[in-house]
């Protein structure tokens, strides 16, 4: 009898405690997902900028050395982004983002959304709409992308 109460107690506890830490994270969660949102917002938008510029220090800062993007014609690590992009092969004339979501899972981000954009990829065109999805990890205080991945939706 003894275990069952004190296992009624633990679970009561337990359950109290959740519902608190959960009520204070949601009046949190409403202005931290805004101000990340925010965040990742113009990220992105400096992000598809330096792609633009080929300006290979931005994204340095913004890409980590791990970060890999699967794409129509395959998967390509930073250093080889920034080697193409150095060497004049192809690259983003413009890009117009759009539908931009955001969900933090601790230090892991997972950003998505669709780009209109007149791009090449050497001697390929490769324009059109896309929709995309980048994941963010929070390393040493600031959030640096992982790992992308865009699908050219064809026209209907």
């Amino acid at each position: 009898m003894k275990l069952r109460s004190a296992l009624a107690i633990l679970i009561a506890m337990t359950a109290s405690l959740a519902v608190a830490q959960e009520a204070t994270t949601q009046g949190k969660t409403a202005s931290d997902t805004a101000s990340l949102q925010q965040m990742f917002t113009r990220m992105e938008n400096e992000w598809a900028k330096a792609d633009n510029t080929k300006d290979t220090k931005v994204l340095d800062r913004i890409l980590a050395d791990d970060w890999t993007y699967l794409g129509a014609t395959g998967i390509q690590t930073k250093a080889q982004h920034l080697a193409d992009l150095k060497s004049g092969g192809g690259g983003l004339e413009f890009e117009t983002l759009a539908d931009i979501k955001v969900r933090v899972f601790g230090d892991t981000a997972v950003v998505s959304g669709s780009a209109e954009q007149k791009s090449s990829n050497k001697q390929n065109d490769t324009s059109g709409h896309y929709v995309w999805t980048d994941v963010f990890v929070k390393r040493h205080g600031r959030w640096q992308a992982v790992n992308s991945q865009d699908t050219l939706v064809p026209h209907k």
